[in-house]
């Protein structure tokens, strides 16, 4: 997760973690945060970062939307993450 986050501070973005802690995405083990930060255009934005590693390959989901709809969008985007799978997985 780590890796995903340093990419805010490389275009000169400011962020605040609000939320940060272990998930599942598709029956696997993930990381979740989600993230507040002002862009370059002065728009502020709250971002979802759900991050999973299987196998060799990693999986990020990502929602950004402005702090007004990101509650209001977040259970659309919830069903949307439940609903992923993984399919041909051994094991």
């Amino acid at each position: 997760m780590v890796n995903e986050l340093r990419i805010f501070g490389e275009f000169g973005q400011e962020f605040e973690i609000l939320e940060s802690g272990s998930t599942t995405l598709g029956g696997q083990a993930a990381q979740r945060a989600i993230l507040s930060y002002q862009a370059l255009s002065e728009s502020s934005y709250e971002n979802l970062l759900i991050v999973a590693v299987v196998g060799n390959n990693s999986y990020v989901i990502n929602f950004v939307a402005t702090p007004s709809e990101f509650d209001s969008l977040m259970p659309s985007v919830q069903r949307i993450i439940d609903s992923f799978e993984f399919i041909g997985l051994s094991g």
